[in-house]
């Protein structure tokens, strides 16, 4: 549940609305474009409802493994993953070691798949390893003792040149070169920048072009009690700037760890995602990680701990915000991607990279994370034991985060809306029992004629987008462009979006 604490900055700091005279706040500006109550702007009052963050389901298998017969993935597929929906095609582009008594050699290598399950290695010969031409690797060209593999992403901004439509970050931990960044025509042959983009790098650097501001971002590890996310906003890919720390750990993260088992935890990535179907709503999946002392780590390892000095348990966790700057926790502390049971592919750590891992198809979004069956530190970079994959996680389109209600009842009021749609619209689910109806009411509260509790035709059943009616009717371009609110009553209800379009999205089927 809502934990009530915001981190960094309230919501409702951040968004605290223009006053007009006698202090009333001014009305907000949705558009045509859906809603998500994914912090507390759209409430001005509520009872007995709150908002909860869902849980993806996770599929029983992996889409991709690590293959012993291709030598250089034989150790394991690591954290540093990506995935490209473009035309249909959805691509994945992994991290992977090859087995290393000394200098580990690690390559991203590409997948691909029409269906988003079954995942094939195509035989590229691009890049060739210890002899081979058939490998499926396309960066680095050569050997890179020190390569740490970041995000690959189709560069959206409308004057990017049709040669570097593909974009990737990657760097190095051991050397002066910093993140730097590669473009390609065809997301399989690339050239690199001459010069690094910015001074520092690691596994999971990220970066997309954020259509709300007509701008360049880029998610990087920056100090601040421990690992912590830091943000750049550039125009230029060759020059990302400053970092400015946007999330990391507090006090309160910390506060119930069990000393006798972790000495620690910070966030090791931000993995923000800007949702496409929402413009202006990002969602961050923060790798979480628990630090475990020492000897924990000793006893609770394989029996070959790597790193017993740096090792503890990784899970993805769920932030949210509406400009990628401050950010909400809608359940502190809780996985959004949990830990699989002992023996479990993901039963060691999951991880969600930023800038280009969510899928939408079929009215879901498909979350693809890294998943290893061990820690942070517990593993060898010599042996040949084609560990760690990419799994896949199905959420319903808009399902991070839902207002709901139990059996008792509930209801809350919007602030003043003002909206450039025809109809109303909602994404719910209101089980076989429960149920939900909306009144539409004038700035000050007063039912509208026509539109009150008594008049909507109640609302009962799962729908991504139910037209909402009042005596059988849907139009509200009466309304249009003038400030309303909406009062919703619900029982047994989750309640994920709504949204005022300028068409018939419910029966077109169209998306977004």
């Amino acid at each position: 549940m809502w934990s009530g604490r915001v981190f960094v900055i309230s919501a409702t700091a951040l968004f605290c609305l223009p006053l007009l005279a006698e202090d009333k706040p001014a009305p907000i500006q949705i558009g045509g474009e859906k809603q998500l109550f994914i912090d507390e702007l759209f409430f001005a009052d509520k009872r007995g409802v709150a908002r909860v963050m869902n849980q993806p389901v996770k599929d029983h298998q992996p889409v991709l493994t690590a293959d012993k017969d291709n030598p250089w993935e034989a150790n394991r597929i690591s954290a540093g993953n990506s995935v490209v929906d473009d035309n249909g095609e959805i691509r994945i582009y992994y991290d992977a070691i090859a087995p290393s008594p000394g200098d580990r050699s690690r390559w991203l290598c590409c997948a691909v798949s029409r269906d988003g399950i079954h995942f094939e290695k195509p035989k590229l010969g691009i890049i060739p390893f210890e002899g081979r031409s058939d490998t499926n690797i396309v960066w680095p060209p050569k050997q890179n003792p020190s390569h740490e593999p970041g995000n690959v992403f189709v560069d959206t901004n409308p004057k990017c040149p049709a040669e570097e439509r593909y974009k990737m970050v990657s760097g190095s931990l051991a050397s002066a070169t910093g993140t730097t960044m590669a473009v390609s025509a065809d997301g399989l042959h690339w050239k690199a920048y001459e010069k690094s983009s910015y001074p520092q790098a690691d596994t999971t650097i990220a970066a997309f072009f954020d259509n709300r501001i007509g701008r360049y971002v880029g998610w990087v590890r920056v100090p601040g009690n421990g690992r912590a996310v830091g943000r750049c906003e550039f125009d230029d890919p060759r020059d990302w700037g400053a970092a400015t720390r946007v999330f990391h750990a507090d006090e309160e993260d910390v506060r119930y760890l069990d000393k006798a088992l972790f000495n620690g935890m910070d966030y090791y990535c931000g993995g923000v995602n800007a949702y496409r179907p929402a413009p202006g709503i990002y969602f961050g999946f923060p790798a979480a990680y628990y630090h475990f002392h020492r000897e924990a780590s000793l006893r609770r390892g394989r029996g070959g701990t790597r790193s017993p000095g740096n090792d503890g348990n990784i899970e993805a966790q769920l932030i949210t915000s509406r400009d990628g700057i401050h950010w909400n926790r809608p359940d502190r502390g809780r996985p959004f991607i949990p830990r699989g049971p002992d023996g479990s592919w993901d039963c060691g750590m999951t991880y969600v990279c930023g800038g280009s891992n969510l899928v939408y198809r079929d009215n879901e979004v498909w979350i693809y994370y890294s998943a290893q069956p061990f820690t942070h530190g517990d593993y060898s970079l010599a042996e040949k034991e084609a560990l760690g994959s990419v799994m896949r996680a199905v959420l319903r389109l808009d399902g991070f985060v839902s207002v709901d209600t139990g059996f008792e009842p509930g209801e809350f009021t919007t602030p003043p809306l003002v909206f450039a749609g025809t109809r109303l619209e909602l994404n719910v689910d209101t089980g076989g029992g429960g149920s939900l109806r909306v009144e539409l009411q004038d700035a000050e509260g007063h039912s509208l004629e026509g539109f009150s509790l008594a008049d909507c035709d109640l609302v009962n059943g799962n729908y991504i987008r139910y037209p909402v009616s009042w005596k059988g009717q849907t139009d509200l371009s009466q309304l249009a462009g003038r400030p309303v609110r909406m009062k919703v009553t619900m029982r047994a209800t989750k309640l994920y979006a709504f949204q005022f379009p300028q068409r018939d999205t419910a029966a077109s089927g169209v998306f977004p």
